[in-house]
């Protein structure tokens, strides 16, 4: 949370940073993109100077945002975020991925703060974090929070409806592919989980590679290692907590026997649409639970890569990819009730006003922006600006229209923000 000593300044500029790293711009590209040096652009990110009026128009346009977003107060400063990546990302990479999620974490803190008079807080089970000091511990930390959680041993449904169920933020934003997810935890109103989960149409199609990822950053929320074990290891348990969490011992003993010499792919496939996990998983899941040797799964890994097809999916029909919905069903919910209009609807939800009343009106899927911008580049549901939520006006009572409250400079750089992009809104 930033202190009370953070000038209108110091927002807009950490705003315009926020910005710029989720499009993955250098100060430089956005600079040449507003028509002014790169150390003017430094000097707006610092707080040490106030863009003006037209600059301020052009910056949104060059953006590609509302100017609600950088007139708005900054409820979550930084994260630190365990991520579940190859070695390629970038830098610049994930400074989008950390600017995205924050951006989409403060428009999901908006809506709970419009609908709640309480903050929503997980329910964690009395042991956690549940101690593990050798990889096998996180089969225990699995069937733990299975117990806690009232999951049986059977095959988990829908995974993400379950940790959204518990309150534990989840979602979903455009980015490279060589991201997979990340989990963190934020202080406001009380400790807050967060899953974020990349997009890419390299990985749209590939639900149980999803459902790993989320059990895997389940697992770093839930388990912590402890001696001998560091936090270099943490990587492994996750990995082991996930597996056993989606496929526990006893179900994989039952499904595959306690020995194997043998295991044909298409049984694996199998297994994959009954749990969820796909079928790498599932051989090195075999594997770790001994009923498989050693040598056949390195046979069968070495086998692995001539059975995918061309986009490194695995053959035949893909898992279905979950989708987060608690978000999006809280701001249709708030608009439904008339506790907000379709300004602030669709500006929560990253859609013009146009684009929102006709997927109101046609029920279709609703296209909604990239994190952090007011363009429709990816059909996801969590992305695009937040409106700003003024400390002088009470959302909840606001009859249907904006919802927030503007005064003085900042009233004048909406209105004139406002008629400049009129046209484009119609």
């Amino acid at each position: 949370m930033p202190s009370r000593k953070d000038t209108r300044a110091e927002i807009i500029g950490a705003r315009i940073k926020q910005a710029r790293h989720v499009r993955k711009m250098s100060q430089r590209d956005l600079a040449d993109r507003v028509g002014v040096s790169a150390q003017a652009i430094s000097f707006y990110e610092r707080g040490v100077h106030k863009p003006g009026p037209e600059v301020m128009s052009t910056l949104v346009a060059a953006l590609d945002i509302r100017l609600d977003r950088l007139l708005r107060p900054i409820r979550v400063a930084s994260i630190e975020p365990k991520f579940r990546k190859h070695r390629s990302l970038t830098v610049k990479a994930l400074n989008a991925i950390q600017a995205g999620a924050i951006d989409w974490l403060e428009r999901y803190l908006t809506i709970e703060r419009i609908l709640f008079d309480e903050p929503k807080t997980t329910q964690w089970p009395d042991w956690r974090p549940y101690e593990v000091s050798q990889i096998s511990d996180a089969e225990d930390a699995a069937y733990a929070l299975r117990g806690a959680w009232g999951m049986g041993a059977h095959a988990i449904g829908n995974l993400t409806h379950i940790l959204e169920d518990r309150f534990i933020k989840v979602g979903a934003l455009p980015a490279d592919p060589e991201f997979d997810a990340c989990t963190f935890e934020v202080d406001i109103d009380g400790t807050m989980p967060v899953i974020v989960m990349g997009l890419h149409e390299q990985n749209m199609l590939k639900g149980s590679r999803q459902r790993f990822s989320l059990a895997h950053e389940l697992g770093h929320l839930v388990t912590v290692c402890v001696s001998p074990l560091g936090p270099e290891d943490a990587e492994k348990v996750a990995n082991r907590f996930a597996a056993a969490l989606l496929a526990p011992r006893d179900v994989a003993v039952r499904e595959l026997g306690e020995r194997r010499d043998h295991i044909e792919w298409r049984e694996l496939h199998a297994l994959k649409h009954k749990y969820g996990l796909n079928m790498a998983a599932w051989l090195h899941r075999a594997w770790d639970l001994g009923i498989i040797t050693q040598a056949l799964h390195r046979r069968m890994v070495g086998q692995y890569s001539n059975h995918l097809l061309p986009d490194k999916s695995e053959p035949w029909e893909q898992y279905e990819r979950e989708t987060p919905e608690r978000f999006e069903r809280l701001v249709y919910q708030a608009y439904a009730e008339e506790i907000i209009g379709d300004g602030r609807a669709s500006e929560l939800l990253g859609m013009s006003r146009v684009a929102f009343r006709r997927s109101m009106g046609r029920g279709e899927y609703r296209e909604c922006g990239s994190a952090g911008s007011g363009r429709a580049d990816y059909a996801v549901r969590h992305g695009g600006p937040i409106p700003r939520v003024s400390s002088g006006g009470h959302v909840r009572s606001s009859p249907r229209g904006h919802g927030g409250v503007y005064a003085g400079e900042e009233a004048g750089l909406y209105a004139t923000h406002r008629r400049q992009s009129a046209s484009t809104d119609r």
